[in-house]
């Protein structure tokens, strides 16, 4: 980033390297700090969730450096991630019940709370559960820094409710290859139910308040139409 700007990325400007703790306090009318955090951004962020590390930027209005930032974001967020790449997936949710939206959003909310990817596509799709019986899924195409083991144990987290009762089958792609449970290292004694139920721990406990009440009204309103039928 600091590249970028001080090579001609906006005409005029002029970065320098200086310190967050400095500023506070002080009287700099023409710089604009640009801070860094490792805290999502698409929640609260307070002055302890910051890095002490800043790019002082002159020479610049706010909103052409906004605009700069914002156009190369994922190009910088891929600078940022030293010798990871991203790997691409595919998620295939199935629900007896036919509660499908109902998971699509619990998936987006993780995804979005966690922000761990984006969703390069998705929409209706089928899969054979046996030979020859084809089965209605719901499909998306995830671009995440990832490991499919990481991705595995987050989906496992969202099969189960709180009660232990199976919500639906995420059933997660590397290519052709399948990614199944036992895969994971973490996987608990006692079988599929136990890692449900230890994945969903550890996810709720990563989840902010927010998302985490979102999902717990989704998850009701998908066994309530259980109950309903």
């Amino acid at each position: 980033m600091e590249n970028d700007l001080s090579n001609g990325g906006i005409q005029g400007a002029t970065v320098r390297r200086g310190r967050l703790r400095s500023l506070l306090g002080s009287q700099r009318k023409n710089d604009i700090a640009v801070c860094f955090t490792r805290s999502p951004l698409n929640g609260p962020v307070t002055m302890a969730d910051l890095l002490d590390d800043v790019l002082l930027v002159t020479g610049v209005f706010f909103h052409d450096l906004y605009s700069f930032l914002r156009a190369r974001a994922l190009w910088f967020f891929s600078e940022g991630l030293d010798n990871r790449s991203w790997n691409e997936m595919e998620i295939r949710v199935y629900d007896s019940w036919g509660s499908y939206m109902d998971h699509a959003e619990r998936f987006r909310t993780v995804l979005d709370g966690l922000e761990i990817g984006m969703i390069l596509g998705e929409g209706w799709g089928k899969d054979y559960a046996h030979i020859l019986l084809p089965v209605r899924v719901y499909r998306f195409r995830l671009f995440t820094f990832l490991s499919a083991e990481q991705v595995k144990g987050l989906l496992v987290g969202l099969e189960y409710s709180a009660d232990g009762e199976r919500l639906a089958d995420f059933d997660l792609y590397r290519g052709k290859e399948k990614v199944s449970w036992g895969d994971l290292k973490d996987r608990e004694k006692g079988g599929r139910g136990a890692l449900g139920a230890a994945s969903r721990e550890r996810l709720f406990s990563r989840l902010r308040e927010n998302d985490r009440k979102r999902l717990v009204e989704l998850e009701e309103r998908a066994l309530s139409r259980r109950e309903g039928r």
